[in-house]
Parts: structure tokens; C-alpha cells; sequence
């Protein structure tokens, strides 16, 4: 029997914050933080964005403004399609690569000066989901020209957002090597979360409204119709933050905090023990070290009571700090969690769109038809653990899955989860847990992703999901939030 292409697994969740996403991407390879640290320090031969040097021939590009200016053929962003060598006086060869996907076009128009391309991305985790990249390769870095390009982005290509990942390591995106930002036609949760109140911002910024979103981490929201303006208020913002400091709330801005050279990155921390000289000190700057960044969205959208549509600016507020017991970061995923998500949380995720491994597309099956047959069996919760524990695929989960089956002990059978009507073939007597598995194994291969998993599955990592987005909050650690977010806004306006 001929098994059918597996495709992802998609479904969305009902949180406090409003509908998140959710997707397990079966062709995107999961990365562990060192292998996202190893690439935010990739040079030229091993990027996987860098362009072949035959893309587009040097001596043809002309730059005549330091300002974003889109290369325009006809009005519209020039279009390189197949076949197509020459275009507005530039020119172009042909390119094989595997990051992009070969069946759509690319753009290329000039920015800053430099010639930068727009192609979509083979993993298409939403509609048009693209990736614009430069020419040069520069590592990724945020300050007032990001916010200048990402919103003229957003002319050049009206109906989409753009955004950047943070440009630190932990909280940033898998690539740092390579300036790029993301974008496409999608509207993500985090884009209709309202604000739940204003901010004032200095006198200097009139025509740009601020407030807080009502979004499970730190958000701050700009719009206006003067794009220079909003820009000028969303460098002014990061500026602010990139200094801000509170002890009480854990926030260190640089350095290592009370944790010596533990309050850092695991390949800082190297960097600072290999400097080390012969009278204790080190040859390295540690104390200069910086962990406040932001991941900035832009997008147009009606805004404030007058329905006016204009330019729109969020602001997430992001901290890579770590420490000895949290060496993958205090503002990452809790490690309880790593079972679903380990990853960086970086701008797709942030704005309410999960993209989760491969895996458990296979994982959670398991788990759910361990789970049925424990439960119809009446296993003991702590046997029940150990024995997911020795079969891999379910091991990591092990903990998580007992705890489920405790839950239904004592408050019965949830909704979602279905038990099939024939229970004699769960109460099958076999001796290798991996042969009651091996039938959920089977079913998958052949599963639609209607049927992958459980209602009752997928709410429940749902609701992790909305709890990985608290754990990236830069206030989850102040006895106040709200106090904690007022005393940064305050700094606004002195």
C-alpha cells in the first residue's frame, strides 16, 4: 500500500490572548541552542542566506540615496523570474539553492545603499512567508535603520508585514550571521491583540500614539501616519531599553549580573574562561556585554478611535540574561516545556504562530495511545512513567504523559480524548511496550492531519504554548508586573 505524503500538522488554540497557531513542521530540522549559537557566528561559505556570487554581477547597481529606495520596474518591485538575465540595468544569473523556494519569484531592489533580495521561503509556515536578505553579509543588528526599512518594506509590498528577530543569541532568531528580516500576507494573533492602555511618550513624538498590548509577553505598540516619526519613537523606545536596568525584576542590560561569569551565554562564558590571564583577570570586556533587545513587526492597520489607517510599529521587549541553573536563558522556555518547544522564541513564534518539531508528529501519538490503554488498564501513574521512559520516542514526554494520566483518574476521561469502543484490543497482554506502540506508529504514517492527534491533544499543547510566551515576558520575575512594566514606561519621559 502506497503511504501518503506526510503533510504538517496545523490547528489553532483559544488563549486569553486570542487565537494562537499552532504547527508541527514535518520538513524543518529541530536545532538545539548550540547549534543556533554555532550559526549566529557562520561565515560566509556555511551561510545558508548568503547569495552565489554570479546572482547579481557587481557594476551594474547604482545606489543614489542612503534612504530606502525600492528598485521599481513599471511601479512594482523588479521582478526576477526564470529566464529573465536583466533587469532596471541590472543583472543576474541563475541560482540552485535550498533556501528558497525555486517556484516562486524573487525581488531585488536597493536599500541603504545595497542591493538586498526578497525570496520566499521553502518552509512556508503562513501565507507568502518571505525572507529579505543583503547582498553583503553583514551580521543582523537593530537600530533606527531597521525601523526605517521595515516600514518602507511594507510599502513596497502592500498587505504585508515585515519583522526582525531580536539580533541577540537565546532570544534571537537561528541565523544572526546574516542581516535579514521576514515577512508575508498574514495577520497573527499578536497583530489583533488590543492595547489595554496608552502610554505617553515625550512631546517630541506627537503624532505617534503608544500603548501596552494586551499580549502575554512585554509588547509596546506605535502607530502613526508619518512613518519618519514612528520610526524616530520606535529608535527612541530601543534606546531606552537597551540601558534599562531593574535588579528587583532580574533585568540586567549588560554584563553578568550577580552571577559572575555564569550570567551568561554557555559560549560567552567560554570566551571569558579561555581570555583568562595569569594575575585572575580576563582579557575580554565581559561587563560590556549586552541583554536587552527587542523584536520589532511592522504592518499597516487601522488604529486609535478614528479608525485611521496607518503605520504600525510593535515592539517586543526581549532579555538573553542567563544564569547557572538557567543557562539557556531566564526569559526562554522553561525547561519543563523542552518536551514540546526548546528552540528560540523568535519572531514568528512571538506573534502567536508555534512552529514545533517534526517529531511529535509521531511523539504524541504514541503518547496518546500509551495514555488510552494505561488508563483503560488502570496502570499504576509512577510504573506507567518509568515504562514510557525506556522507549525513546516517548521518554521525553514521560513526565508530562503521567501527569495526564493522574488528571483523568481523579476527573475522568477529558473532552477530546476518545478511547476506542474495543477495549479488549488495549487490554492485550504484551510484553514490550514497544509493540503497543508500534500500531499508533502504523496508524500515523497513514494518518491525514485532520486525524494526526487528539482535540484533546492539541489543547493541551496549546496551552503550553501560552505559557512558552509568558516565559519569554522580561517582567515575569518582578513581584509586580504592572509595577515593574511602569517603572520602564516611566523612564520614557525622563
Amino acid at each position: 500500500m502506497r503511504v501518503p505524503e506526510k503533510k504538517n500538522i496545523e490547528w489553532t488554540y483559544a488563549a486569553s490572548c486570542g487565537e494562537l497557531e499552532l504547527s508541527v513542521n514535518i520538513s524543518k530540522p529541530e536545532k538545539s541552542l548550540r547549534d543556533i549559537a554555532d550559526a549566529s557566528g557562520a561565515d560566509k561559505e556555511s551561510c545558508s542566506l548568503c547569495w552565489d556570487e554570479n546572482e547579481l554581477l557587481p557594476g551594474r547597481f547604482e545606489a543614489t540615496s542612503s534612504k530606502v529606495e525600492p528598485m521599481l520596474l513599471n511601479g512594482k518591485p523588479a521582478l526576477v523570474a526564470e529566464g529573465i538575465k536583466e533587469v532596471t540595468g541590472m543583472s543576474f544569473a541563475a541560482q540552485e539553492s535550498l533556501n528558497y523556494d525555486p517556484q516562486k519569484p524573487r525581488y531585488y531592489f536597493a536599500m541603504d545603499g545595497m542591493p538586498w533580495r526578497l525570496h520566499y521561503s521553502p518552509y512556508r509556515y503562513f501565507q507568502e512567508h518571505c525572507i529579505v536578505s543583503t547582498q553583503s553579509h553583514i551580521p543582523m543588528h537593530i537600530d533606527k535603520n531597521t525601523f526605517d526599512r521595515l516600514l518602507y518594506l511594507i510599502d513596497c509590498f502592500p498587505g504585508y508585514f515585515f519583522g526582525s528577530n531580536a539580533d541577540l543569541p537565546i532570544v534571537g532568531g537561528s541565523i544572526l550571521s546574516h542581516e535579514h528580516y521576514q515577512g508575508g500576507k498574514h495577520v497573527f494573533a499578536l497583530m489583533k491583540a488590543p492595547v489595554s492602555r496608552t502610554i505617553r511618550l515625550p512631546e517630541a513624538f506627537k503624532g505617534v500614539f503608544a500603548g501596552v498590548v494586551s499580549w502575554p509577553c512585554a509588547v509596546i505598540r506605535l502607530c502613526a501616519a508619518d512613518k519618519e516619526a514612528l520610526a524616530d519613537a520606535a529608535s527612541f523606545i530601543l534606546d531606552k531599553w537597551q540601558s534599562y536596568d531593574d535588579e528587583d525584576a532580574q533585568i540586567f542590560s549588560h554584563g553578568c549580573g550577580n552571577e559572575g561569569l555564569e550570567g551568561m551565554p554557555a559560549e560567552l562564558r567560554e570566551q571569558a574562561q579561555a581570555s583568562l590571564k595569569e594575575d585572575g583577570t580576563y582579557g575580554l570586556d565581559f561587563e560590556g556585554i549586552p541583554h536587552n533587545c527587542v523584536t520589532p513587526i511592522a504592518y499597516k492597520a487601522s488604529f486609535v478611535a478614528k479608525g485611521q489607517r496607518g503605520y504600525v510599529v510593535d515592539i517586543v521587549l526581549r532579555n538573553n540574561f542567563a544564569v547557572r541553573k538557567r543557562p539557556w536563558g531566564i526569559f526562554h522556555v522553561d525547561e519543563p516545556y523542552h518536551h514540546i518547544k526548546k528552540e528560540n522564541i523568535g519572531l514568528i513564534e512571538i506573534m502567536g504562530k508555534a512552529i514545533l518539531p517534526g517529531r511529535l508528529s509521531f511523539e504524541l501519538p504514541m503518547c496518546e495511545d500509551a495514555i488510552a490503554r494505561a488508563y483503560v488498564k488502570k496502570e499504576d501513574p509512577q510504573a506507567f512513567e518509568w515504562k514510557l521512559v525506556e522507549v525513546r520516542p516517548t521518554a521525553v514526554h514521560a513526565r508530562w504523559a503521567k501527569q495526564i494520566l493522574e488528571d483523568m483518574y481523579e476527573h475522568g476521561l477529558p473532552e477530546g480524548f476518545d478511547i476506542k469502543e474495543e477495549k479488549e484490543d488495549l487490554l492485550e497482554a504484551e510484553s514490550d511496550f514497544e509493540k503497543k506502540v508500534g500500531a499508533a506508529i502504523r496508524f500515523e504514517d497513514n494518518r491525514t492531519k485532520e486525524e494526526a492527534f487528539s482535540s484533546f491533544m492539541q489543547n493541551e499543547v496549546g496551552g503550553i504554548y501560552e505559557r512558552i510566551l509568558a516565559c519569554c515576558d522580561v517582567f515575569r520575575y518582578a513581584d509586580n508586573r504592572e509595577e515593574a512594566l511602569n517603572r520602564f514606561i516611566a523612564t520614557l519621559n525622563e
